[in-house]
């Protein structure tokens, strides 16, 4: 891969000129990234990007890159709804999808370190509002904390789809027990504690409902006191459905080419899963925390042993390259982590090294086409800012 890597910036050198490359001046590379999409795979028939969402139908994308420990530039592309002109920006929200569980997990630790919550113990004693359903499996390893946060816990239900706002939305309660107008399977352990990894938004759904009964305060509350407020997200929350107050400054969701959904976007009543509105800016100053934390700095998000503990695969990767909340490029000696997501009518990836020395956050507002784009995206970042130990020609997370 290296010799591959070295061969692909010195093209990537000759075509965008040294020096667009080699500084490190933010509008440079801005510059650099947004004049230059080429054809995927390829240094080829290089195009704006505005040229390549047109190419694709994307209606809107924001973006924060990370370089040496700050936020290197913002920007945003496109519109919030095609056949408007309303502009993106970077202060525009989206929904982030599963990246709502990597902001979960943060939360998780947070309440673990005022001893609010303990993450080894079995939940089941703890859960108020309701039970995890008996079965031969939970007789035979406890559902934990830390499981369900490395999707180990065994849960059915890896995602859900959300409700359009003309639609009965059910709650948390009806969600977890799959009774109308939810229309999810039950949420049950399906595979023994603790055996093997599961993707469960199911899971992170249970969670939800643990710490709210825990805490006794409402999941957006929860959040916003314990990891947003404390990250300076200020253009994040929970809340669901999104304040009418809040849908001007908002993208709304594209779930087919080019066609706009007739509302801001699906409701989803599984906040810790997939609740999320956010900014690309906001994604990245969680992450800036989190590796100052795991550097060592205090007064940060979390502290730098529940930041170190976080950042690390699970169970010394015997699950493979999984943490809780967030996932790595590899189980042994990872540089990486991230998390991507994709609720209806949105695409999200953030991608950030272990050092803190890279990363980016990006949103977009469409379904279809918005991974792939994603992919572009990264690959561009990383060529330009020549990321150490990433593989240019990964799809993201």
């Amino acid at each position: 891969m290296q010799e591959r890597l070295r061969k692909t910036r010195i093209a990537l050198a000759a075509a965008l000129g040294f020096f667009a490359v080699g500084c490190d001046s933010a509008a440079w590379k801005r510059f650099a990234f947004e004049s230059f999409f080429f054809d995927p795979g390829t240094l080829e028939n290089p195009r704006p990007i505005e040229a390549r969402m047109a190419e694709l139908a994307i209606p809107g994308v924001s973006i924060a890159v990370i370089y040496d420990g700050e936020i290197h530039w913002e920007s945003a592309y496109g519109v919030k709804k095609l056949g408007t002109s309303d502009p993106v920006t970077p202060q525009t929200r989206f929904q982030a999808g599963s990246i709502s569980k990597f902001v979960t997990a943060v939360a998780a630790f947070r309440l673990a370190e005022q001893g609010v919550i303990d993450l080894e113990a079995d939940i089941e004693p703890s859960l108020v509002s309701w039970s995890i359903p008996s079965n031969p499996f939970t007789g035979l390893a406890p559902v934990t904390g830390r499981r369900i946060l490395t999707h180990t816990a065994g849960f059915s239900v890896d995602g859900f789809i959300g409700y359009q706002p003309t639609q009965p939305v059910p709650t948390l309660l009806q969600v977890l027990t799959a009774t109308p107008p939810a229309f999810n399977d039950p949420i049950v352990v399906a595979q023994l504690p603790g055996s093997g990894f599961r993707y469960s938004g199911g899971g992170f759904t249970v969670l939800q409902q643990w710490l709210i009964d825990v805490t006794g305060k409402p999941f957006p509350e929860l959040l916003a006191e314990q990891v947003l407020s404390r990250a300076g997200m200020t253009r994040s929350g929970f809340d669901q459905p999104l304040a009418a107050s809040l849908e001007a400054e908002a993208a709304n969701a594209h779930v087919l080419p080019g066609l706009p959904t007739p509302y801001i976007g699906n409701v989803y009543p599984e906040l810790a899963a997939a609740g999320l509105w956010t900014t690309a800016s906001d994604l990245s100053r969680l992450a800036l925390s989190l590796q100052r934390a795991r550097a060592g700095a205090e007064g940060e998000v979390l502290s730098p042993a529940s930041a170190r503990e976080m950042l690390t695969p699970a169970f010394d990767g015997t699950f493979g390259a999984t943490g809780p909340g967030v996932f790595f490029d590899a189980a042994s000696s990872p540089r990486w982590f991230c998390h991507s997501g994709g609720n209806v009518g949105f695409t999200a990836d953030l991608i950030v090294s272990l050092d803190g020395k890279y990363g980016v956050a990006v949103l977009v507002n469409d379904f279809f086409a918005g991974r792939p784009f994603i992919g572009e995206i990264v690959r561009n970042v990383s060529l330009i800012y020549q990321w150490e130990g990433w593989d240019p020609d990964a799809p993201g997370c």
